[in-house]
């Protein structure tokens, strides 16, 4: 009967009259059998022979791979026939056998089923000249549409972002400082990441210690004293948290910053006073080197936001400009040539006598308190007592990367010191948008 369980190659080639002879004694079951002829067969074909063809006792079907240069067939397969020496001399021939319909069905139905459809298909590439249309597919690796990677596309259309969890949460506020995250599906260099759950962590007292993760899951924590100036972001990652420790716990959900704007004095997301952000203290959703934390927007239309942790005063503007000390610059990762918003509220304004209009300069520069180059400006007439809400249009230019937007005012009128009030229910919020 025949067997063609163990053979691995399917399809063998075929000479008509083809006989020859062994080269030297075979043991029973050899995998390698020489011979001394395989004249129109090509190295690397399969073919399928029989041994001692007339001899109904000795009688035997392999498969295997021709050598040519050895004289040989190796990776052998025996399919019919008792396994038993044969000895130097013995005829062989290539015949159509059992073996050879038997190992072709075998290999057709790899990936077909009986009435002549496709199974499931394994291929090492398909092309396709009409349509390719299904209800589900699952791809283990890159999938590509005219020499990109579907991680690219994803790459060039949008920003790294979260997805989906990798929320921290303090384990007992005030208490000690352990905190725990829920599992993480981020999205960087248009690749799909994700990172376990993790409990009850041990944070470092007094530090802020900066979470992220890189484009393998892996999660890193990088400690620094509690508002020292933010650590760098490794390539191929993303920040997600920092966290804040005091001597002795983590104070509360607001030590634990995840990029979610703070909107008056009651929730503000430390660290308020990050050495290498412009003055004064402020509740950030980015980092002193303007990365963004826990970004969820794949777009990134939102690019800096800064509440103002405390009431403040600025300069006494006269005719000339004088620095916006209430809120004296924002810090953003700038990309060149591109259309930005600049968005200020300031709810509640006070003390200068009359009105007036009063000049906000936008400048942008390398450093904090530097007014390099003038990119726009905007007026308003001022009643007593009022509040600002505004939007500046502007463009990079040449900024790349680590950038200060710094404010100026001017006033021809408005004499005396502006005082930018805040409260629990209130507080100044400026951003950067883009346009």
């Amino acid at each position: 009967m025949t067997n063609v369980s163990a053979v691995t190659n399917h399809f063998p080639s075929a000479e008509e009259g083809f006989t020859t002879t062994l080269s030297s004694t075979i043991s029973a079951g050899a995998t390698t059998v020489g011979v001394n002829s395989l004249s129109g067969y090509t190295t690397g074909e399969v073919a399928t022979f029989i041994v001692a063809p007339t001899v109904a006792s000795e009688k035997q079907v392999f498969t295997g791979v021709v050598d040519t240069a050895g004289l040989q067939l190796t990776n052998v397969v025996w399919t019919t026939g008792t396994n038993q020496t044969h000895a130097a001399g013995t005829t062989v021939v290539d015949y159509v056998t059992a073996t050879h319909q038997s190992q072709t069905s075998k290999g057709i139905l790899v990936q077909h089923n009986q009435d002549g459809t496709h199974g499931a298909v394994t291929a090492t590439s398909v092309a396709s000249s009409g349509a390719v249309s299904g209800t589900t597919g699952t791809f283990t690796s890159n999938i590509t549409e005219k020499g990109a990677t579907l991680a690219t596309m994803r790459d060039e259309l949008g920003y790294d972002y979260v997805a989906s969890g990798g929320i921290w949460s303090g384990d007992a506020y005030g208490s000690t400082r352990n905190a725990s995250m829920t599992a993480l599906v981020c999205y960087i260099n248009g690749k799909r990441v994700s990172a376990s759950a993790v409990t009850a962590r041990a944070f470092t007292a007094s530090k802020d210690t900066y979470v992220d993760v890189d484009d393998s899951g892996t999660i890193s924590y990088t400690e620094v004293a509690n508002n020292a100036a933010s650590p760098s972001l490794s390539a191929n990652s993303i920040r997600i948290a920092i966290v804040v420790s005091g001597g002795s716990s983590i104070a509360s959900a607001y030590s634990i910053n995840q990029g979610r704007v703070s909107t008056n004095t009651n929730n503000l997301y430390l660290p308020t006073a990050i050495s290498g952000t412009p003055s004064p203290g402020c509740s950030d959703i980015q980092d002193s080197n303007g990365i963004l934390i826990h970004p969820t927007d794949p777009l990134r239309k939102l690019v800096c936001s800064r509440s103002r942790a405390a009431a403040n005063n600025t300069g006494a503007p006269g005719g000339t400009s004088v620095a916006w000390n209430g809120m004296s610059g924002l810090v953003f990762q700038a990309e060149p040539n591109t259309n930005y918003l600049f968005h200020m509220n300031e709810p509640a304004l006070s003390g200068y006598s009359t009105a007036g209009v009063m000049i906000w300069e936008l400048y942008l520069a390398t450093a904090a308190n530097t007014y390099t180059t003038t990119v726009n400006e905007e007026s308003k007439v001022l009643n007593l007592n009022d509040g600002v809400n505004f939007q500046i249009p502007f463009n990079s230019g040449s900024y790349s990367g680590k950038t200060f937007l710094n404010i100026k005012i001017r006033s021809a009128v408005l004499a005396g010191t502006t005082s930018m009030n805040t409260d629990t229910t209130r507080t100044g919020v400026y951003q950067i948008k883009k346009a």
